[in-house]
């Protein structure tokens, strides 16, 4: 209120328009942030649903050729990359890590060997790529095949159980800036509970951090 009263009481025309000028300013953006919070909010979600791998692969096709970053979460204790069921997945990954895509994935401790070393063998392939795994250690699974997580370019979740699937939809994709922000924190949370997987003479590990 002091502020508004030395404006109105000033004698100089040059600093009463000036002050008058910098409050419509700040009003201005005000407006503008709200309405914005407002529109975020209010954004409808949308949701899309894959019957089949084969659909989710075919959508997946299409979008990672126009995606920057894919994060993946995937605490299974089943193989990771299945060398006959999932091709096309592969192919398509593959391409996408060798475009310049930024890939992360986090999984977990299990008793199937064959988690980790497919991680490893990955990270081998991918060797000078923008390509992370973590391995959450705190957490082991065994048996199970759990829902997996996608995160495309902070804009989408997509969930689902892969080609083992034994849900009636397969596969979801949710478009909505809570929705995303809710599983981003969630992935980033898990990443600095694991272990960043490296490959090299010794397989040293190291504490994980998200990249840029």
């Amino acid at each position: 209120m002091d502020f508004l009263q030395r404006i109105f009481d000033t004698s100089d025309p040059q600093t009463f328009w000036a002050a008058v000028s910098g409050v419509a300013v700040f009003v201005g953006w005000l407006g503008w942030t709200v309405r914005a919070i407002v529109a975020r909010r209010e954004q409808p979600l949308k949701v899309r649903m894959f019957a089949s791998a084969k659909a989710f692969d075919g959508y997946l096709h299409d979008r990672w050729r126009k995606a920057d970053n894919v994060k993946v979460l995937h605490l299974s204790s089943k193989t990771l990359i299945s060398r006959t069921r999932n091709a096309a997945y592969v192919e398509m990954l593959d391409n996408f890590v060798r475009g310049g895509g930024i890939y992360q994935r986090v999984i977990c401790t299990t008793s199937n060997a064959d988690v980790l070393e497919d991680a490893r063998e990955f990270l081998r392939k991918h060797s000078g790529k923008r390509v992370s795994i973590y391995e959450l250690r705190k957490v082991r699974v065994d048996g199970l095949r759990a829902l997996k997580v996608m995160i495309i370019d902070g804009e989408e979740v997509c969930l689902g159980g892969g080609v083992d699937s034994t849900r009636g939809q397969n596969t979801m994709s949710l478009h909505h800036p809570e929705v995303v922000s809710f599983f981003a924190q969630y992935f980033a949370y898990l990443v600095g509970e694991s272990t960043r997987l490296v490959v090299g003479e010794a397989d040293s590990d190291g504490v994980g951090a998200i990249p840029d």
